[in-house]
């Protein structure tokens, strides 16, 4: 069922198991797993800012091992972000100054899949980015949709509508440098799951993105309850991955 602007339209979505957010397998971000860093942490695409505090298998005890565990998080990070181009990317971190965004109405994720686009968040989105200056945002009142398959793996989600929505970006066109779509994945509980967010420069190509859950601080921090907390969520996602 799509909601816009109080209306309704009936669409079609995959029912798959309800995500498992709790489990420590592939569902969970692979930082969260090896590590427990309860300091500043970096959710950007293949973006490690710490040495590992403590393992969970126990403290480590040489700096080989250290420099094992790095690599492996990094491979496991690089896994999870493989729809992020590196071109894309690397253009994005060597801007100078603010660049344009095109937000569209942020998307909340009810299952079975019915995505429910919220322009009120995405004016709050655009609000945000002017006020902390992070960019120069244009709100865009037009949805974007695609078809949204829950999945126990969260990052195989994230990987599935990042490349949706870039796709529709680089079909449609846009005016501005990158797009912004923000994503707010609600669970049979009624509680927020995940929080994800996409940036797809003008051609389609992922120059950004990221997602979290109850394993990470962002989340942790507001304990999401509705959609609106998950909105709080996703800009301090943002002013963390995007401040300088």
């Amino acid at each position: 069922m799509l909601d816009v602007g109080g209306q309704s339209v009936l669409r079609q979505r995959q029912i798959q198991p309800k995500l498992d957010t709790q489990s420590h397998g592939a569902s969970l971000p692979p930082r969260r797993i090896l590590l427990r860093d309860e300091g500043t942490q970096d959710r950007r695409a293949g973006a490690i800012d710490g040495q590992p505090v403590i393992l969970e298998g126990g403290a480590m005890n040489t700096s080989l091992e250290k420099v094992i565990s790095l690599l492996v998080v990094g491979l496991l990070l690089s896994g999870c972000y493989t729809y992020i181009s590196p071109e894309a990317s690397e253009e994005l971190n060597a801007r100078a100054g603010p660049f344009s965004v095109s937000v569209y109405p942020v998307n909340v994720i009810r299952p079975p899949g019915t995505i429910q686009p919220n322009i009120r968040l995405a004016e709050n989105v655009v609000t945000f980015l002017e006020t902390e200056k992070l960019a120069n945002p244009v709100l865009v009142k037009e949805p974007i949709l695609y078809d949204f398959v829950f999945s126990p793996n969260q990052a195989k989600i994230v990987a599935h509508s990042a490349k949706a929505f870039a796709t529709q970006i680089s079909e449609a066109g846009i005016g501005t440098d990158y797009a912004l779509l923000v994503e707010i994945m609600m669970l049979p509980d009624g509680l927020p799951g995940g929080i994800h967010y996409y940036l797809s420069d003008s051609k389609g190509e992922l120059a950004d993105g990221s997602f979290t859950n109850d394993h990470w601080d962002d989340f942790k921090a507001v304990q999401p309850k509705t959609p609106d907390d998950g909105y709080e969520v996703a800009i301090r996602m943002l002013r963390r991955n995007w401040g300088k």
